[in-house]
C-alpha cells in the first residue's frame, strides 16, 4: 500500500472547501437559491449575491474561497451546485 502526504496548502484547501460547502447547503436546504437567467443564480442569505456558475463567480466578498478550477468556491457557489443536483 502506497502512502500519499498531503501538502499543508491542499489540506488548508480541502478544510476551506468543506467549511464552504456545508454553509452552502443550509443555504439551498434553506429556500435561499432562485434560478434568475441562464447560468445566473441568486442566493439569499444575511444578504442576496448573483452566482454565474458559467463564469465561476461571485458577487460575494469571500476573498479567502478557493479558486478550483477556475471558479471561485464560496458558500454561494456551493449552494447553486447544490440546488442544482437536488
Amino acid at each position: 500500500m502506497t502512502r500519499y502526504q498531503i501538502s499543508p496548502h491542499l489540506s488548508r484547501l480541502i478544510a476551506l472547501a468543506a467549511e464552504r460547502a456545508v454553509k452552502g447547503a443550509e443555504l439551498a436546504v434553506g429556500g435561499g437559491v432562485a434560478p434568475l437567467a441562464g447560468s445566473t443564480y441568486i442566493v439569499k442569505g444575511s444578504k442576496m449575491y448573483l452566482v454565474d456558475l458559467e463564469t465561476g463567480t461571485c458577487t460575494c466578498p469571500d476573498s479567502k474561497a478557493p479558486v478550483i478550477e477556475g471558479a471561485k468556491l464560496c458558500k454561494h457557489t456551493c449552494a447553486v451546485m447544490l440546488y442544482k443536483t437536488a
